[in-house]
């Protein structure tokens, strides 16, 4: 596994170099819209990087919570907190990504996303808000598992638009791998 940063440094360069072909772009404002123009993503700040989470797989934000350590997990799984009589898996988005942990913070969240029945806990450095993309997406054929594609926040920032699907497969062993 490459070092954290390089693997940071490897996901900017990608990024960008999909950025540049302009793979999404948020439209202007007033843009005329047609069913399935926009799709809404909750912007996440993670080791200084902007990613997007689908909305409709996002069931609640938390403040951080008690978590129970689990042994012989990936480095990445922080352990399981409860979370209104269930227990919720938690894990370390940043170190998920195969990036440097962010350094705890009042703004530290725990998003919680949908996987069909079951409920993940990703913790994040910020929760940004809501935003809107344009529909055609343009991902860079296998940059990262984890990675549908690259777009541009309000700011102009480049946001990486997660698969939630993938960051939520758990497999036993070697394959516990972040890349």
């Amino acid at each position: 596994m490459p070092e954290p940063t390089e693997a940071l440094a490897a996901w900017r360069a990608r990024l960008q170099a999909v950025l540049d072909a302009e793979a999404l772009v948020e439209p202007e404002e007033g843009a005329a819209e047609g069913p399935g123009v926009r799709r809404e993503l909750l912007e996440v700040e993670v080791s200084d990087e902007r990613y997007g989470l689908p909305v409709e797989c996002v069931a609640e934000i938390l403040r951080p919570r008690p978590i129970t350590p689990v042994p012989r997990t990936p480095p990445w799984v922080l352990g399981i907190a409860g979370l209104r009589g269930v227990v919720l898996p938690v894990v370390d988005l940043a170190l998920r990504l195969g990036l440097e942990p962010g350094l705890e913070s009042r703004h530290q969240r725990v998003v919680v996303v949908r996987d069909g029945e079951d409920l993940l806990g990703f913790r994040v450095d910020r929760v940004m808000g809501v935003v809107r993309l344009g529909r055609s997406e343009a991902a860079e054929e296998g940059t990262n598992r984890f990675l549908r594609g690259v777009g541009r926040d309000r700011e102009g920032r480049t946001l990486g638009l997660l698969d939630p699907e993938a960051l939520c497969e758990f497999g036993v062993g070697p394959e516990w791998d972040a890349t």
